[in-house]
């Protein structure tokens, strides 16, 4: 159970730092491509329900570059916590 916790802090820290990555970006691109690139998103905790999420190519790009370097920070943490144990 305390794996499980583990993980479920690692999804909501993914998912924050994806918000503040799309909301930085809202700015302006400068004169890219602004065409938008839809994606379904399944919800949590439901095999069928999914969201529709709309960006640019360069917002997305953000997200994922967001997203990794959360999830490779709260892997990080959690390896050096479990190995000062």
């Amino acid at each position: 159970m305390r794996k499980s916790a583990k993980i479920l802090l690692l999804v909501v820290f993914v998912a924050a730092e994806a918000s503040i990555a799309v909301a930085q970006s809202s700015g302006g691109s400068g004169g890219g491509d602004d065409r938008l690139i839809c994606r379904r998103t399944p919800e949590t905790g439901s095999l069928v329900k999914a969201k529709r999420e709309c960006f640019t190519k360069a917002q997305w790009d953000r997200i994922a570059e967001s997203q990794r370097i959360g999830a490779n920070r709260m892997i990080q943490e959690l390896t050096t916590k479990q190995s000062g144990e």
